[in-house]
């Protein structure tokens, strides 16, 4: 559905006028790999990326890449991430001690390699890096590039409630999220 709109998108008369932004997953590599001819340009917030040039994220592609025989990806990141914060709580889990570890996973947080991450929103803390990035797709490959960095927001942002009761189409679709 997101590579058809793509398609259409870079048909219609919005192409050269309007630039496109696209929530994070329609920018992933592996979504890209099937439209890598199309010779267009969006823009999208990225909240990872496989070659960022940090020591921890080095580390885990490398692990990732070598351990499971495929390039690393958003998802694999998630359940690694999922399970450094295990990892810290699993002595609690052992022993059956359901309120401590829940507790736990309410207040602390882990490095791994977006940095240091939480699981509890309401919890307000290890609010990720952001890149703003610039995909071109042409015959040859894809680039991205990053040109903008801002830190995310939490989920209950009143930006977020701007966003949709503000929408003037009254169109939104949470998947391709234009």
């Amino acid at each position: 559905m997101g590579n058809e709109f793509l398609k259409q998108w870079k048909q219609s008369k919005f192409y050269k006028h309007i630039p496109l932004t696209v929530v994070e997953n329609m920018a992933y590599d592996d979504m890209l790999e099937s439209i890598d001819g199309l010779d267009m340009e969006m823009y999208a917030a990225s909240t990872w990326g496989r070659g960022t040039e940090n020591k921890r994220n080095k580390e885990f592609v490398k692990k990732f890449e070598t351990t499971g025989g495929q390039e690393a990806n958003i998802y694999g990141l998630l359940g690694y991430e999922a399970g450094l914060a295990l990892k810290e709580v699993k002595h609690h889990l052992d022993k059956r001690d359901w309120d401590t570890a829940i507790k736990l996973l309410h207040k602390e947080s882990v490095t791994g390699p977006r940095g240091e991450r939480n699981f509890y929103p309401l919890s307000g803390f290890a609010l990720p890096v952001i890149d703003i990035v610039r995909v071109k797709t042409s015959l040859k490959k894809v680039q991205k590039t990053v040109i903008s960095q801002g830190n995310g927001l939490k989920f209950d942002s009143p930006d977020f409630k701007v966003i949709s009761e503000e929408s003037v189409s009254g169109w939104q679709n949470p998947y391709l999220c234009i």
